[in-house]
């Protein structure tokens, strides 16, 4: 494929620049909205077992702090907080929320996962299947997509969903992976969260407030520079910095340089949106 073919999905911008190849893949970016994204391989997650989902069983205590405090001053508590998480996965978050006297339901594409949330965690209310309406009736007053979108060709369709149905009050929380931070801005090709097979699309501030415009909603406030796990990994922080400074000083075709990998560490970003028409 040859650059003059990729136009971008989220702001149709066409064409975009080719950042780099590989045997699987071609990653480009979008001039325009920042939007990186995939061109090759893609993965079947309904046909995925239970070990691919089980990275995702860990304490989330600290990334739920996270999440929490971003929402205030919305919900200073989420206590009786009816929240909907789209892409649960394992449950986990749900049931971290739970403990904390939330009202909690997921949608899980994957049957293996969404199994594992409800005979684990006890949580009846995980439905199995794709977000095209809220479940049970439900009117959730917090949606989270947290390392969602980043496995999505093109997120307008999904974000256009949940904005119908979210309440002139509703919340939507996204977190992904910033493709705007300083070190992975400086070394996209590098950055080990675009060669994770499963990631097609990765997001900057620019990318997202261009998203959320075009399925009428408003990214009210952002946060940056989070980890994926919550809190800060500081031994792979100053890692990153080492690594970014040997990889802007040698050339991309020499060995040191293909062997490095920028890691996942402190570059997410946290967004709190809402619907338009409310501001």
């Amino acid at each position: 494929m040859t650059a003059t073919d990729a136009s971008c999905a989220v702001c149709g911008n066409s064409p975009c620049r080719l950042v780099s190849e590989t045997s699987a893949w071609a990653l480009y970016e979008c001039n325009r909205c920042g939007f990186l994204f995939k061109v090759g391989e893609k993965t079947d997650y309904e046909s995925l077992d239970l070990d691919a989902y089980l990275v995702f069983a860990y304490n989330r205590s600290s990334e739920v702090d996270e999440i929490c405090a971003c929402l205030q001053p919305d919900y200073p508590d989420v206590q009786g907080v009816c929240i909907l998480e789209i892409g649960c996965a394992t449950g986990e978050v749900l049931n971290e929320l739970r403990n904390r006297g939330a009202k909690v339901y997921g949608v899980e594409p994957s049957h293996v996962a969404a199994e594992h949330a409800r005979s684990k965690y006890g949580l009846t209310t995980v439905f199995e299947g794709y977000f095209e309406r809220n479940p049970a009736g439900m009117q959730p007053e917090v949606f989270l997509l947290l390392d969602v979108i980043e496995h999505l060709d093109d997120p307008s369709l999904l974000l256009a969903k949940i904005a119908s149905a979210m309440s002139a009050t509703s919340v939507l929380v996204v977190k992904t992976g910033d493709s705007g931070s300083w070190l992975t801005d400086h070394c996209k090709d590098r950055w080990a969260y675009i060669h994770l097979p499963q990631h097609r699309s990765f997001y900057c501030k620019r990318t997202l407030d261009y998203a959320c415009k075009k399925a009428e909603l408003h990214v009210d406030r952002i946060f940056r520079y989070r980890d994926p796990y919550g809190g800060i990994a500081w031994r792979k922080l100053i890692k990153n910095v080492v690594k970014a400074v040997l990889l802007c000083m040698t050339p991309k075709d020499s060995y040191l340089h293909r062997r490095l990998y920028i890691d996942v560490a402190n570059d997410h970003l946290l967004a709190v949106i809402r619907k338009a028409s409310r501001i």
